[in-house]
């Protein structure tokens, strides 16, 4: 596969044309694949882990999980460095290298400590896959396809909890060594795939190197007029960020490119203060608590990440069509009637434990994690890699990248403290009331990016009128 070399229009290639961006995509995404797999399949493989290191702890546990969290947050300011330095391609060449050794030393049979170094170095691995992946297959895609390309990574992410889910369900946590050595095999094809990948045109233009970016755009698009009007797009946001001087972490957080921060790091954080990892993380244990059955409270998540994956590959074709606002705007409301359901039926007590209700918060628990990860697991990467100015998107998906897994820490070491606190129905009002908050951000602050080029928002965001209130007025 030869994606940057040929640099020449052949007739009749359009659709191959098409084919070569969809494989640059899919091969950049196995990153998300690993992301889904790796954080899935502590799930499952923890009571085998625990059986043979002889944990008694529930500390010793939590450590071992969160190991991973902590990793994700450490890596994610450092991404948007080695991306905006050394590229794109290296940075994913290096994901995929990290990958490999970390999770060939976390299937090996040690002691807990190096389980646990091993299992944070996975983490630093997924938290730069999440901030690079995204970005470089934004910067690959033409405009009216980048919805679908970019969620792509999303997709991949869910598909990989599916698998760690029914391989733990088929293999046993006996054989946890197998569970997490399993994840090296899409780690090689990633790292041999990106070898065979050209480096971002976008990323190529902004250090000077037109013909370059020229060449690859010539290759993916196929269409000389195309690459001439992406080129000059290219060329006045080049010129617009030289005359503001930006590039540093200090015009990152100036004025004009707040609007930006606010967006990402907003759609990040509420993608896990609504309360999604709350349920993916602990639904087994909080709902067995609460008098579920162990298979209902085993069963829910496993449904419910099926339901999220088919809404994942809906979702990155109606962002395109309905646009990302819009979608939004309608799939959060589903996830905040789902809670309230949730929360109304767990307010009765035991009862709900009981004939229908049983059945009724089963089915509102799927929703919401179809409603809920669909709405906010499909745009929050497809986000953060469109509304940053060139220069700076490397450390807007560095950012995005950190508040997602800031949050999502923060949720992982409060939930059950939350439950034992606020009662059974407590915290899910509480996720309601953050859910509508959400909504409200959604409704004033984020503009539609549908069909625009990159090179469009970032002039949208220069000029001010940016926020959808301000398109508005």
């Amino acid at each position: 596969m030869q994606l940057a070399t040929e640099t020449t229009r052949q007739p009749g290639r359009g659709k191959a044309k098409g084919s070569s961006v969809a494989v640059v995509a899919l091969i950049a995404a196995m990153s998300g694949l690993l992301f889904g797999y790796d954080t899935g399949i502590i799930a499952t493989a923890l009571p085998g882990i625990s059986d043979s290191y002889h944990l008694v702890t529930e500390g010793d546990k939590q450590i071992i999980t969160s190991a991973l969290l902590l990793g994700a947050v450490f890596s994610a300011p450092f991404t948007s460095y080695l991306c905006d330095r050394y590229g794109r391609k290296p940075m994913l060449l290096l994901i995929a290298a990290l990958f490999i050794v970390a999770t060939v030393v976390c299937a090996v049979r040690t002691t807990p400590t190096v389980l646990t170094v091993a299992r944070f170095f996975l983490g630093l691995a997924i938290g730069a896959a999440s901030g690079a992946a995204p970005i470089y297959i934004s910067e690959m895609s033409p405009a009216e396809r980048r919805g679908r390309l970019v969620v792509l990574f999303q997709l991949m992410i869910m598909i990989g909890i599916v698998c760690a889910h029914f391989t733990g369900y088929f293999i046993g946590h006996e054989a946890w060594q197998w569970l997490i050595g399993f994840g090296a095999l899409p780690a090689l094809i990633m790292l041999v795939g990106v070898t065979l990948l050209p480096e971002s045109p976008r990323w190529l233009y902004a250090n000077g190197m037109v013909e370059k970016a020229q060449a690859v755009l010539l290759k993916l698009r196929g269409d000389r007029e195309q690459v001439a009007s992406e080129l000059g797009g290219m060329a006045q946001a080049v010129a617009e960020e030289r005359q503001a001087n930006t590039g540093t972490w200090r015009e990152f957080f100036s004025a004009r490119v707040r609007p930006a921060v606010i967006l990402g790091g907003g759609v990040a954080m509420f993608s896990q203060i609504t309360g999604n990892n709350a349920l993916v993380y602990y639904m087994p244990t909080v709902f067995h608590d609460l008098g579920f059955s162990e298979d209902a409270s085993v069963l829910m998540p496993a449904f419910g990440a099926v339901g999220v994956m088919i809404m994942t590959f809906a979702g990155s074709y109606l962002v395109d069509i309905v646009g990302r606002r819009k979608y939004l705007l309608v799939m959060v409301p589903i996830s905040i009637l789902s809670f309230i359901v949730i929360a109304l039926l767990l307010g009765e007590g035991s009862d709900a434990t009981q004939g229908w209700k049983l059945y009724a918060i089963f089915a509102a628990v799927i929703l919401y994690m179809v409603a809920n990860n669909g709405a906010f697991g499909v745009t929050i990467w497809l986000i953060n890699a469109e509304v940053y100015p060139m220069r700076l998107r490397g450390k807007g998906g560095a950012f995005g990248a950190f508040s997602h897994w800031f949050f999502d820490f923060i949720i992982a070491a409060t939930t059950l403290t939350l439950f034992q606190v606020l009662g059974a129905a407590g915290p899910f009002w509480l996720f309601t009331g953050i859910s509508v908050v959400s909504l409200a951000f959604v409704y004033f602050l984020l503009p539609e990016t549908k069909g625009k080029s990159l090179e469009r928002i970032e002039h949208e965001l220069n000029q001010g009128r940016f926020y959808q209130f301000q398109r508005r007025g």
